[in-house]
């Protein structure tokens, strides 16, 4: 968008300079030689001013078709406070250009199967996941989208759709870099069989607490998962524990 952006720019830059050429040879020609050639007077006049207003007609209606066209196209992020009320709105790239500047509400899923958690590469070097392992479902909320959409659209992505389980949600929290900020609506997801998750990339697969507690801390998984399972650990995955104790 911002090359398209640039050309208009050009554009507009050029059409000052053929009006500016134009306004210059009018006042020559009015000033030494109007009475000399009448005819070129009344088209210069006239004529040609009602040809470049048309021109001119023209090409502003084409930018405007174009720019509409564009941001149509554009993602837009809602621009969120602290108290989480949506207070603006700004285009995706724009937002990662200004680091952690705009605070956005994003959403994820932890995929869970009695005590293991489905982890997969990331695959956008710069997201939230970069190209550590983290759960496959880690959205931002576009403007105007609400949780449960992106959840809907989101979960039926990765989960079959015979598991009827409905995802839980257990933490909003804040979650900020040098390159992003965000609010985090945490869920979790149970699922009973891990054949349940779809869309499974080269290197995604369950992992059980013991192979993460090991792997933690080394760059493996993403800081935002390593942030999320000290909670699981502390909640989720020892109510697992105690259960299957109990049994």
């Amino acid at each position: 968008m911002a090359n398209i952006m640039h050309e208009f720019m050009y554009m507009s830059r050029l059409l000052l300079y053929v009006l500016s050429f134009y306004l210059a040879v009018m006042i020559i020609f009015n000033a030494y030689s109007r009475n000399m050639y009448p005819d070129i007077y009344v088209f210069l006049n006239y004529r040609l001013n009602l040809i470049l207003m048309v021109l001119y007609w023209v090409y502003e209606c084409i930018r405007i078709i174009l720019l509409n066209k564009m941001l149509s196209k554009e993602i837009w992020l809602p621009i969120i406070n602290e108290s989480l009320s949506v207070i603006g709105r700004v285009e995706k790239h724009e937002s990662f250009r200004h680091g952690n500047r705009y605070l956005h509400p994003h959403l994820r899923v932890i995929i869970m199967c009695g005590n293991r958690i489905y982890l997969q590469p990331g695959q956008i070097k710069g997201s939230l996941s970069g190209l550590h392992l983290d759960t496959p479902i880690s959205e931002d909320l576009r403007y105007g989208e609400t949780p449960d959409k992106v959840l809907k659209i989101a979960t039926e992505k990765y989960i079959s759709a015979e598991n009827q389980n409905v995802p839980r949600k257990i933490l909003t929290s804040k979650f900020k870099t040098d390159i992003m900020n965000r609010v985090i609506m945490l869920y979790v997801l149970n699922v009973s069989d891990e054949s349940y998750v779809i869309n499974k990339p080269r290197g995604g697969k369950f992992w059980t607490s013991d192979q993460i507690d090991a792997e933690l801390g080394k760059g493996v998984f993403s800081t935002c998962f390593e942030q999320e399972y000290e909670l699981l650990k502390n909640t989720i995955l020892l109510a697992w524990e105690y259960t299957e104790k109990e049994k």
